[in-house]
């Protein structure tokens, strides 16, 4: 049992500085003015794992797919919603077609 929780435990460090260098590798793109010039798929031991996105200035950077979890449970049934209405300073679109032109400008089309 406790060898097991080691194990989950070195998975998570593992998982946990993979994202923080994929953090940091998106935060250094927001500051910089480079540009994608390639996408392509990363493969490890013959199964796509992520992309490497390839830049004109800055070293490339690999992303990895995440694992998939379990399925989820299914959702509660919503309620009916109660009846839209429409504010009396826009037009009721059942009355007229109108093109907005600009801030406010109203056109009718039909």
């Amino acid at each position: 049992m406790v060898s097991d929780h080691e194990q989950r435990l070195s998975d998570l460090e593992e998982w946990q500085d993979q994202v923080n260098r994929n953090i940091a590798s998106l935060q250094r793109l927001l500051n910089t003015t480079d540009y994608i010039t390639a996408v392509t798929p990363l493969v490890e031991g013959g199964e796509e794992v992520g992309y490497t996105i390839t830049f004109l200035n800055s070293d490339p950077i690999n992303i990895y797919h995440g694992k998939k979890g379990d399925e989820g449970e299914e959702g509660d049934k919503g309620e009916q919603g109660d009846d839209g209405h429409t504010p009396p300073d826009r037009p009721d679109p059942g009355d007229r077609r109108q093109l907005v032109l600009d801030a406010g400008r109203r056109a009718d089309v039909g």
